[in-house]
């Protein structure tokens, strides 16, 4: 496969506009409550395909790294600030 489809993009906006909407019936405050985290692809050679970088672990690893301020992740840009008073996860 491809590591970016034409198709994802559009699934990218269509998921911020959604949770735009989100953030404009439930957020109180000016804070926003919902947040899109999306990782970029990365090629896996021993799978021969695209995918997250270590699918399941590696999703974990780094939403923490993210939100401990590491800006070096696989993670697209968001829209909004990653909240920096996150306790658990």
């Amino acid at each position: 496969k491809v590591e970016q489809t034409e198709n994802d993009l559009d699934i990218l906006d269509y998921a911020r506009e959604k949770v735009t909407a989100l953030n404009q019936h439930y957020t109180q405050g000016g804070n926003p409550r919902f947040f899109l985290l999306h990782r970029k692809r990365l090629y896996n050679a021993q799978e021969g395909r695209w995918m997250g970088w270590e699918r399941k672990r590696g999703k974990l690893h780094e939403l923490n790294l993210l939100l401990r301020g590491d800006k070096d992740t696989t993670y697209f840009p968001s829209n909004e600030e990653v909240p920096t008073d996150i306790k658990f996860v």
